[in-house]
């Protein structure tokens, strides 16, 4: 009596259908993770624009809001529209300084002193020298965003010869001022590729209420 013997064996087709299945998965497993690697890198540009934004707005914002306008009601505001890089505006303004050190920001006559400190916030050790404030009438603020786009703060002398430059910001593509009154508007655009190739795109703005006359 003869015995056949059971082939266990895998046919073709069935090899072909399991090596299909397989890459059906694979492919699946490859772009969830592909999807998760572009989310990650797309949301490590947002936090660094968000960023860059934040630095920028806060910078320009807590110093344009301490001036104003002088005892003859002229404002210490001036926008150059769309004369900036990217056709953004430039932003120049003086704020009140206590040029002479003695505490106060009004002159013999009671009004201010209208001017620029040279260093934003007035941090820096060399600007605590006895009798330096770094401080100086008729020196005025300037932002603006640069060929590298960077936002940047500048120092003009009475001449608009620039004495000082400080940057605050990378990846800044736009700045639009505009004023009615006593209130400027500001906002901020930045920008960057991702490392695949996706620009990203964050804008911040800011209304803010001029606060000194006189």
């Amino acid at each position: 009596m003869i015995t056949l013997k059971k082939d266990n064996s895998f046919t073709l087709v069935e090899v072909l259908i399991v090596s299909f299945l397989f890459l059906i998965i694979m492919g699946g497993i490859l772009s969830i993770l592909a999807v998760g690697r572009n989310s990650w890198y797309e949301t490590d540009v947002e936090i660094e624009l968000q960023q860059d934004l934040r630095k920028a707005i806060t910078r320009v914002t807590k110093e344009l809001r301490e001036s104003g306008f002088d005892q003859a009601d002229a404002a210490k505001v001036a926008i150059q529209d769309g004369a900036g890089q990217n056709s953004s505006d430039i932003l120049i303004f003086y704020v009140p300084v206590d040029h002479d050190n003695d505490g106060d920001v009004t002159d013999g006559a009671g009004n201010l002193q209208w001017g620029a400190p040279m260093l934003w916030a007035n941090k820096d050790p060399d600007c605590e020298a006895p009798g330096d404030t770094c401080q100086y009438l008729d020196y005025k603020i300037q932002y603006l965003i640069n060929a590298d786009n960077q936002f940047i703060r500048r120092v003009l002398d009475a001449s608009n010869n620039m004495v000082r430059e400080d940057l605050y910001a990378n990846n800044i593509v736009d700045f639009q001022v505009s004023r009615s009154t006593d209130f400027v508007s500001l906002e901020i655009t930045a920008r960057k590729d991702t490392v695949f190739g996706r620009t990203i795109t964050k804008s911040i703005g800011s209304n803010l209420y001029l606060r000194n006359r006189g």
